[in-house]
């Protein structure tokens, strides 16, 4: 399977989001309950504050990276 990066745009908000739902919303909501309001605010400020990019593989999307490069360190995540 070949996987590539694609700079995410303001189009692929709904499928970051989606795909924070499907990946962490167990897991959220196993610890705490999984509030949509507040889900989806934490999504925006993060969309925002980072670059984000699309996984690809086959030509469709399968996932979502974030990269924060800094001067001493690099951050990668999901959210």
């Amino acid at each position: 399977m070949h996987i590539t990066l694609r700079t995410a745009t303001l189009q692929d908000f709904d499928f970051a989001f989606e795909a924070k739902r499907h990946a962490l919303g167990p897991h959220v909501r196993v610890r705490w309950t999984w509030d949509e309001v507040f889900q989806l605010g934490i999504h925006s400020k993060r969309w925002i504050e980072r670059p984000w990019f699309i996984i690809q593989a086959a030509g469709s999307q399968i996932g979502t990276l974030a990269v924060a490069e800094h001067a001493d360190h690099i951050r990668f995540g999901s959210q």
